[in-house]
């Protein structure tokens, strides 16, 4: 039996476990801060403080979907740990301003920073953990995390290779096996195909409560048109001559209201299709990354097949022309059997007959 191997380095032992710890802790990291965003907003009144816990879910899942899902495991820690902190600190300096929920986001946002931390600490070394807790400290003052109430985050890839270079330089030879990066692909588009649909949802809520029509709000604007059109009915049954001018004002109150309505489920539209047009992108990177790992996967086992093929029929050739010379040998001998020694015999006992005579 013939077996192929292409020429694929696993990831060691410990990358694996970073991998995959990291990626978990993003998915319980998410959890957490949208149910507790979720339970604040249920009995949050101000307006204010319903954006911010909005956009806190956004900003934390938002920028934990760049971070904890990239091909080196442990850039993906080292960005993940620095974005988990650099929330933590923005939050901290916006408390000074805001103090509604303050305490159980700070205290969320703690919880979440120790998690990364305890994961670093106990998959390197104290070398690198260390040098990876620098790194991530002056990376940190490097920029503002707040852009346009947009949330922005600065990779550390261009200071990660200086930081493997003084720890671990042979970590970056390889990002896995085939199947380990279609695994890590897997829960990629996983993780990416769930919070998609949250952040539509997020950003239209968010949307919503910017303009004045949360939920609450939309209750209240149904009854109001309620009240307003039972009164119109009213004056239409008692004053038709009043008819004319109620119409007027009833319309000018409703159109205003319609026309913000209109630019509100606009807003969510094109929302919807910036969304979808980013993750097409998204989608159509990863494909082509895996198409591009396939076919370099395949003429490797071309090359291999080939080398093999070449091989077994050098080998084959080899052993017919050793059978062939072992089968001349053989006819040599028994050509000098058949021939030589019935006459060596002859001679030699025609020779020993006629010395006697």
């Amino acid at each position: 039996m013939i077996k192929i191997e292409s020429e694929q380095i696993p990831l060691g032992e410990k990358d694996l476990g970073i991998r995959l710890l990291t990626q978990a802790l993003v998915i319980e990291v998410s959890d957490r801060v949208e149910f507790t965003a979720d339970s604040l907003l249920k009995t949050t009144r101000k307006t204010n403080d319903k954006i911010d816990l909005v956009r806190w879910k956004l900003y934390v899942t938002s920028g934990l979907r760049k971070t904890g899902f990239q091909t080196l495991p442990k850039l993906a820690l080292a960005d993940t740990w620095s974005y988990l902190e650099k929330v933590q600190d923005y939050y901290q300096e916006k408390s000074i301003q805001n103090s509604i929920n303050d305490s159980i986001i700070d205290r969320v946002n703690l919880i979440n920073v120790e998690r990364i931390r305890n994961i670093a600490r106990k998959n390197l070394s104290e070398k690198q953990f260390l040098a990876l807790e620098e790194l991530v400290i002056n990376h940190n003052k490097s920029y503002t995390l707040n852009n346009g109430n947009k949330p922005y985050y600065k990779s550390l890839k261009s200071d990660f290779e200086a930081y493997l270079n003084a720890t671990d330089s042979a970590s970056i030879k390889t990002v896995g096996t085939l199947s380990e990066v279609v695994s890590d692909l897997t829960n990629r588009m996983d993780y990416a195909s769930v919070l998609a649909s949250k952040q539509l949802k997020w950003n239209t809520e968010l949307l919503l409560i910017e303009n004045g029509l949360d939920s609450l709000t939309v209750d209240s604007l149904k009854t109001n048109i309620n009240r307003k059109l039972e009164k119109l009915i009213i004056i239409a049954e008692n004053s038709p001559e009043k008819l004319d001018s109620v119409l007027i004002n009833f319309k000018n109150e409703i159109i205003p209201l319609f026309d913000k309505l209109n630019y509100t489920f606009d807003s969510s539209v094109s929302t919807l299709v910036n969304e979808r047009h980013m993750w097409d992108s998204i989608f159509a990177r990863e494909r082509n990354a895996y198409y591009t790992i396939y076919l370099k996967e395949r003429e490797s086992i071309k090359s291999e097949i080939k080398t093999i093929s070449d091989k077994a029929v050098n080998d084959t050739m080899g052993h017919i022309r050793k059978i062939i010379n072992d089968v001349f040998i053989y006819l040599l001998l028994i050509i000098i059997l058949i021939l030589f020694i019935p006459f060596g015999l002859g001679y030699f006992f025609g020779k020993k007959i006629n010395g006697k005579k």
